[in-house]
């Protein structure tokens, strides 16, 4: 999966860029990350995972999908910046407030 920073109107930020293609991926709801899991699946393991474009980058060529939007819930929760009710937790609200704090430099 491709995150990098980009630089525009003399701010820097982070963004998802196309496995396939290589273009930056604008709409997130226009993505998905592609897997194959061995087989037989073992429980525990990791997967090398490609972030694509839905569309033509996603060509089917994976077995497994999912939506980049719904990863990023479940690492948002994972990392604990999400309860078990999606709602944000103390950690959230920090990050937001040095995300608000950086877009004023």
């Amino acid at each position: 999966m491709s995150i990098q920073m980009v630089r525009q109107g003399g701010y820097s930020r982070p963004a998802f860029f196309c496995d396939r293609c290589g273009k930056v991926i604008n709409d997130l709801a226009d993505a998905v990350f592609l897997w194959d899991p061995p087989i037989p699946d073992p429980n525990d393991c990791v997967y090398p995972t490609k972030l694509v474009h839905c569309g033509e980058c996603d060509s089917g060529i994976q077995a497994c999908s999912l939506e980049l939007v719904t990863g990023l819930v479940y690492l948002l929760y994972a990392a604990g910046y999400l309860d078990t009710a999606a709602r944000p937790t103390p950690k959230w609200k920090e990050a937001v407030r040095r995300v608000a704090l950086l877009s004023q430099l």
